[in-house]
């Protein structure tokens, strides 16, 4: 248990080194996106094939649905949970209104986006975890959230990689970032085996001021970070 306090204490203290270095963007990376660079559309309906085509498939045959009001209990149990929020403990939610108002901006953003965050249930309807992608302008945000007594079991992988499977069924031309902090072993070890890299690093002053990392899937342009750091602030955010 020393060893890991040491790991975790030299991560948080390079990640502090790096970002009071200022460094908050790729290696050699413009500051914005040429103005010629158009951002293709698309209809986002392929993004739900993914529930029915995924291949890594843990124990119990877990499978990805959209959110629905029937969803709310669980949800509230899993964000209302301090264990959850080991990380972070301001982020939990301490009303079964704060989780609803989550949960109505994420069937939103089915309806308008045809895309978003998924609940993730085994063959008898045991609630597994929520995760996947969701639109944030010109990028997608990629978040996991999985119940405490089923951590190690491979679901936040599962959610992650069914996530960015369906980013590029809904439209391959634009990045998905993914937001952690640096003590979240768990969550940066998720996203560096998924091939993401860290092009910022900086401190989340809502959670003690914490070190952060902001992962892409791809090289990215200072100005899709600011928009993403930007635009993953709004209703809904699983954070």
């Amino acid at each position: 248990m020393a060893c890991n306090n040491k790991k975790q204490q030299h991560i948080e203290n390079h990640d502090a080194r790096a970002a009071a270095r200022g460094n908050t963007r790729t290696s050699g990376a413009p500051a914005r996106r040429p103005r010629t660079q158009a951002t293709p559309r698309t209809n986002g309906r392929t993004a739900s094939a993914i529930r029915d085509n995924s291949t890594a498939r843990p124990n119990n045959g877990p499978h990805l649905t959209q959110p629905t009001m029937d969803d709310l209990d669980d949800l509230h149990a899993l964000f209302a949970d301090p264990r959850t929020w080991w990380n972070c403990p301001n982020h939990r939610h301490t009303s079964i209104a704060q989780t609803r108002s989550m949960l109505e901006q994420w069937i939103t953003d089915w309806q308008q986006d045809h895309i978003g965050y998924w609940i993730l249930r085994d063959d008898r309807g045991r609630f597994l975890g929520t995760g996947g992608v969701r639109r944030c302008g010109d990028a997608m945000d990629m978040r996991y959230a999985v119940p405490p007594h089923l951590w190690h079991r491979k679901y936040g992988s599962y959610l992650a990689s069914n996530g960015i499977e369906a980013a590029k069924l809904y439209n391959p031309t634009i990045p998905v970032f993914v937001t952690s902090l640096a003590r979240n072993i768990t969550s940066c070890l998720i996203a560096e085996r998924l091939g993401f890299v860290v092009v910022r690093r900086d401190f989340d002053l809502t959670a003690d001021a914490a070190s952060r990392r902001i992962y892409a899937n791809r090289a990215v342009y200072q100005q899709d970070i600011d928009d993403y750091m930007r635009l993953s602030q709004r209703p809904g955010r699983m954070a």
